[in-house]
């Protein structure tokens, strides 16, 4: 009987899945996604696996001898806005930290186009309100010493607050935690004695580092992708287990490798960007064996463009990570996106007489007007189909056909509603031209993604906390 390694990545259009057996033999699946409930596709992705290789799903899953699953879950979760609704405990007088952020913040992570356009350069929508944020009496200094205990009084009344406000996951970050965190963790015990159902963290076990704004921003994250990300990956195991899987599913993590289930359920900021860091790592181990030390690897998707550098067999980490303007503390490799993949719709400019693609996308469901499922706006992959790159009867493995005469009829729509008026662009083909520019310009030479090949240096984390011995010197110096 044959042992499998399966690797599923979900994308935002489509779900991968790559199937390796005891022989070193391959073959690999691709269907659609399922953006209402994600575990269908994957589910899918494995029975069509199964169909492959003979075998009936059940039959796979008790063969499967490791199964690792990259997932956009979180990712999406933060873009569509449909996180939990969180409240925030912190130190009293630090309430407003995560809404003050930094000065930079106004347009770290936008595009440079909208940057320099001051009305657009604005801080992003809280992730907690102010209304859900308690400040509660307790002070550890940056030498480990309790200055002012915890006042378990006020901490009580705070989670009794915000537990009638309906919160459905509570983050807990208080200063100078990461060097003793006796009071978070007592605050955590009683979030759970007071409400068991309500999803819990605490910063020092997400973000132990000096840095208040990207500590209680990551602390935050989490708590608001908890809840979600803790149902999806139990459900999508316990599936999995009904079917005969024996061993404990693996979730890649954004810094490279794959973590359990239970940690992914405690610290699901760990899963965003995990299907693009599994590139780069199978990419480093392939240039390794490949005898190449320096890859610039990329991944394009239905939604995105990722790129990403290997410098010297070695993957660039970055300490600090970005998402829609959240700056947070995450050790992760280093990716840069930009919005600009297969399902990036296509819309003309008519005051410039240009075309434009992206960062919005037509996702899987209706996806591109080619796949028949109502999409009525171009995308790259219409414009791809138009000028013969792709086979109607072969894509994705076959098992979908494309109407190559309605990619015809939306490219030439969104061609003619811009001002060009000359008979040869009216021309399908050569809008198709036209919608492919601006994602090859987008992508060339990785300059929207600000990858910097002449730095290639690991970014710097966070400044080192005083000690003692600095503090004395510091002092010394002063005198």
């Amino acid at each position: 009987m044959s042992q499998y390694l399966v690797g599923i990545d979900i994308g935002g259009t489509f779900t991968d899945c790559v199937i390796v057996d005891d022989r070193g033999r391959m073959l690999s699946t691709k269907v659609p996604s399922t953006p209402k409930d994600f575990a269908e596709g994957m589910m899918d992705a494995l029975r069509v696996g199964a169909e492959k290789l003979g075998l009936d799903l059940g039959a796979f899953c008790r063969q499967i001898r490791f199964l690792s699953h990259g997932t956009t879950v979180g990712t999406n979760t933060i873009i569509q806005n449909r996180g939990a609704k969180v409240g925030l405990i912190t130190t009293r007088g630090h309430e407003d930290a995560i809404h003050i952020m930094r000065g930079s913040r106004g347009y770290t992570g936008r595009d440079i186009r909208k940057v320099v356009h001051f009305p657009e350069t604005q801080k992003p929508a809280p992730i907690v309100p102010k209304r859900l944020i308690r400040g509660v009496s307790e002070r550890v200094d940056c030498f480990d010493e309790i200055i002012v205990p915890l006042n378990e009084a006020e901490a009580e009344r705070a989670i009794h607050e915000l537990v009638d406000l309906g919160v459905e996951a509570i983050a807990i970050c208080f200063l100078w935690s990461f060097r003793n965190s006796r009071h978070e963790r007592r605050v955590a015990e009683m979030v759970r004695s007071i409400a068991p159902n309500v999803y819990v963290t605490c910063s020092v076990e997400i973000a132990p580092r000096w840095g208040e704004y990207e500590r209680v921003t990551a602390t935050a994250l989490n708590a608001y992708l908890g809840p979600i990300m803790a149902g999806y990956v139990a459900r999508l195991e316990s599936a999995l287990r009904k079917l005969g899987y024996k061993h404990g599913l693996q979730i890649t993590q954004c810094g490279g490798g794959t973590i359990s289930v239970p940690r992914a359920q405690e610290a699901p900021l760990l899963t965003l960007d995990s299907g693009p860091v599994a590139g780069v790592t199978a990419s480093s181990f392939l240039g390794e064996a490949m005898g190449d030390r320096h890859i610039i690897t990329t991944d394009m998707g239905g939604t995105s463009f990722d790129v990403s550098i290997i410098f010297d067999g070695k993957p660039e980490y970055s300490f600090i990570s970005n998402t829609h303007q959240y700056e947070y503390f995450l050790p992760k490799v280093d990716l840069q996106a930009i919005g600009s993949g297969g399902g990036s719709l296509v819309r003309a400019n008519a005051t410039a007489g240009t075309m434009t693609v992206g960062p919005d996308s037509a996702g899987a469901f209706p996806g591109p007007v080619c796949y028949q499922r109502g999409g009525e706006i171009a995308t790259v992959t219409d414009a791809q189909l138009v000028l013969g790159y792709l086979d109607p009867d072969d894509f994705a493995g076959g098992r979908m056909k494309l109407d190559r005469e309605a990619a015809l009829r939306a490219v030439a729509q969104s061609r003619s509603s811009s001002r060009w008026t000359s008979p040869s662009a009216r021309r399908a083909s050569a809008a198709s031209w036209s919608c492919r520019w601006p994602t090859s310009f987008a992508r060339s030479p990785s300059r929207r993604a600000s990858i910097h090949a002449t730095s290639c240096s690991t970014r710097s984390a966070a400044p080192a906390p005083p000690t003692r011995a600095s503090s004395r010197k510091s002092s010394a110096s002063k005198r």
